[in-house]
């Protein structure tokens, strides 16, 4: 056996090394041509606008709200006024706007981006920082240089930037020529096209990914942009490593999976306004689709030295549109939370500024009341990072877990877990209603009352809570769903687990008298799964443990412990590994002992079974009376198996689950190999070399990296 072993051992290696050979001689395949952009789309990119302006305002807690706006209209819809209302609002130009800074004198925890286009949330990216430029929480999938979030749009002669937040390195760019009578500032500025970076000629939306992927982080770059009614101005930007991205747009990410489709969240349309309902397996009431493609008036609100943003949408032309008087406005607005001090460890922090508040009100103008209630859609884009390697996992014994998953908690039903391949499986299976009830209208009202409703990844999750003002705002909803936001034909086979998926709610039908309101009010999570964090807002629930997770909470306790020590999760591991071994030797030595005087006994064993083979009785009582005579006890042996299992398992999720692994390297000072505990080893790059089945993401055996450290253990 050992010769057999021996000899498959090396002709494995010897045709593998010799495929690998020939691969490089003859040259990897070469690639498919690379399509070109996609043409933009209402909610994801917009089409440029040569007179757009932009406008900054900042409060005196350094909340900034950036905005610019981008024309998406085409040059009919430009040309030809239309008496459509839903046509108009799609034709409007798009304004962006941020919520947060990245100065870390500032102390945001997030940086929001928001769209005009439907009042939804765009990107969320986390911005804390260990030091200068240093994220706590940074894009391990985008290793590329990083000047901010452009929200870039195509132009005439360039791409034009609809967005800057404040703080980001864009922001804070110096300006190094321009006009003679200029009287530019430094800072890129949302409406500015940018010609050239890093003297590369910019036409295309990929080109200034692939300009900035070939950049090193912490260097500094050269900007050209033509600003309209001022001229091209050449701005030096310095780059950095990009901070976590934890919720963006489908498209905007190297680890996002074909099948996927783009969509802002947090939007919100009418499910139902005097006798007018969504359909069954609808969005919106037709007619009111300009509620989620639309472009909203939006504007900065101050509140208690806060600066928030206001999106606001006169529905009298819609609803006439499908029959129904009423001169209703739909509002919406968000908050950022005070800037805590970025000093303060995030363990101890109050953790509220990965919250944001928000609010729907519908206000009626008429003089008559109208009975409606309120679709509001969840969070979707939640980040892929780590999707093809990260082992979550599911409660639930058949059903395994994905990159992102429905959770949601009532008190009947305790904390749920909805998995992304029962959501994915059922827009597969019927096309025509593809979203899933996780509660109706008809089940009690404890039942339709979540503590909490989101979307999780492995090592950060969102959700929607009640607001601590209204803490009934999530109480007796009508009914609530999970949806797919994809095409489940497009999927490539096992890249399931990363599909995009979220959920809607709606409210009960009310009715608003005349002159008066309806306000909904909730508060939106979006941060890191650390347990502390987590349980100040009744989601420690997110983080799944298994079956053992009595003994992989004081593990988790111990790691940090001699984290705490040694100042090196690393070492820290190493430690702990040795201490529940160390623990587990005895029943470890007495279960080997046990195998040993197995082993001894055996040919008196086989003597026994030879003589008896033909009379079981006597052979099983005999045998019996030959473990007496010798003391032992067969079934000793794997006793101290069973024991030592959920420990073992306990370690491997305590290990599997902590996101303070995340970013830690094996060895202090080395970035290229093992930098990431929380993930694989990632010694060598042979996605381009090795068949799909082998190193494709999700479908591969192995995955794109080959990893020396399984193969040391």
């Amino acid at each position: 056996m050992d010769r057999r072993l021996t000899s498959w051992l090396i002709t494995t290696c010897g045709l593998f090394f010799l495929y690998i050979g020939l691969v490089q001689w003859l040259g990897p395949p070469k690639p498919t041509e690379k399509p070109a952009d996609p043409a933009p789309t209402a909610q994801a990119t917009d089409t440029p606008a040569t007179d757009a302006q932009a406008n900054k305002a900042t409060d005196a807690s350094g909340s900034t709200v950036s905005a610019g706006t981008s024309t998406e209209a085409s040059s009919s819809a430009t040309e030809t006024p239309t008496k459509d209302p839903a046509a108009a609002l799609i034709s409007k130009p798009t304004q962006y706007l941020t919520l947060g800074s990245m100065d870390p004198t500032d102390g945001h925890e997030l940086l929001v981006t928001f769209s005009s286009r439907g009042a939804g949330i765009a990107r969320v990216e986390a911005i804390r920082q260990t030091s200068p430029d240093k994220f706590k929480y940074q894009a391990l999938d985008n290793k590329s240089a990083y000047i901010g979030y452009l929200a870039p749009s195509l132009s005439v002669n360039g791409l034009q930037i609809n967005v800057v937040g404040k703080g980001t390195p864009a922001a804070r760019a110096k300006l190094k020529s321009g006009p003679d009578n200029t009287k530019a500032s430094d800072g890129l500025l949302p409406g500015d096209v940018i010609q050239k970076l890093a003297n590369t000629e910019i036409r295309l939306l990929s080109d200034l990914s692939t300009v900035l992927q070939k950049l090193k982080p912490g260097g500094e770059v050269e900007i050209v942009v033509q600003r309209p009614e001022v001229g091209e101005l050449t701005y030096l930007c310095n780059t950095i490593e990009a901070p976590m991205d934890l919720v963006r747009l489908t498209g905007e990410s190297t680890e996002e999976v074909v099948g996927n489709l783009s969509r802002l969240s947090c939007l919100t349309t009418l499910a139902s306004v005097d006798g007018q309902v969504i359909e069954a397996n609808g969005r919106f009431i037709q007619g009111l689709e300009a509620t989620l493609e639309g472009v909203w008036d939006s504007k900065l609100v101050e509140r208690d030295g806060e600066t928030g943003v206001e999106f606001t949408l006169p529905l009298n032309d819609l609803l006439k549109s499908i029959k129904v008087e009423a001169n209703l406005t739909l509002v919406k607005r968000f908050w950022l939370h005070s800037p805590e001090s970025q000093e303060s460890d995030s363990k101890t922090s109050t953790g509220e500024g990965y919250v944001l508040d928000y609010e729907v009100e519908v206000i009626n103008n008429d003089a008559k009341p109208h009975a409606l209630s309120i679709r509001q859609e969840g969070i979707n884009g939640v980040t892929l990072e780590s999707w093809w390697y990260a082992p979550k996992i599911s409660p639930y014994f058949f059903q395994a877990a994905g990159a992102r998953d429905v959770i949601y908690g009532t008190p009947y039903a305790g904390h749920q877990l909805v998995t992304c391949y029962s959501i994915f499986d059922a827009a597969r299976r019927n096309p025509t209603a593809p979203d899933r009830l996780i509660f109706g209208s008809t089940e009690p009202a404890d039942h339709r009352s979540p503590k909490y409703i989101g979307v999780d990844g492995y090592y950060f999750s969102t959700a929607f809570l009640p607001h601590p003002d209204s803490p009934e705002s999530l109480a007796n909803l009508y009914q609530a769903g999970t949806t797919l936001i994809g095409e489940p034909t497009k999927f490539i086979k096992h890249q399931e687990k990363a599909a995009n998926v979220s959920f809607w709610l709606d409210t009960q039908t009310k009715s608003i008298e005349p002159n008066t309101s309806l306000k909904e009010q909730m508060r939106i999570f979006v941060g890191p799964k650390q347990p502390d964090l987590l349980a100040k807002f009744g989601l420690e629930n997110a983080i799944e443990y298994g079956w053992f997770a009595f003994v992989a909470k004081p593990l988790s306790w111990l790691l940090h412990m001699f984290y705490a020590i040694v100042r090196n999760y690393g070492v820290a591991i190493m430690l702990l590994t040795f201490l529940v071994r160390g623990c587990l030797f005895p029943i470890g030595r007495q279960a080997a002992l046990n195998a040993q005087r197995m082993q001894e006994l055996a040919p008196e064993l086989k003597k026994i079974s030879e003589q008896y083979k033909d009379d079981y009785e006597k052979r099983a009582r005999v045998t019996q009376e030959f473990y007496a005579k010798h003391n032992f006890r067969p079934w000793a042996g794997c006793l101290p198996v069973f024991i030592q299992i959920p420990i073992f398992i306990g370690l491997y999720r305590c290990l599997s689950v902590d996101i303070e692994l995340r970013q830690q390297a094996l060895l202090p000072g080395i970035t290229s190999w093992c930098s990431n505990l929380a993930g694989p080893d990632m010694l060598w790059y042979w996605g381009n070399i090795m068949p799909a089945f082998i190193a494709g993401r999700g479908e591969g055996w192995f995955g794109p990296y080959f990893n020396i450290l399984p193969c040391i253990t």
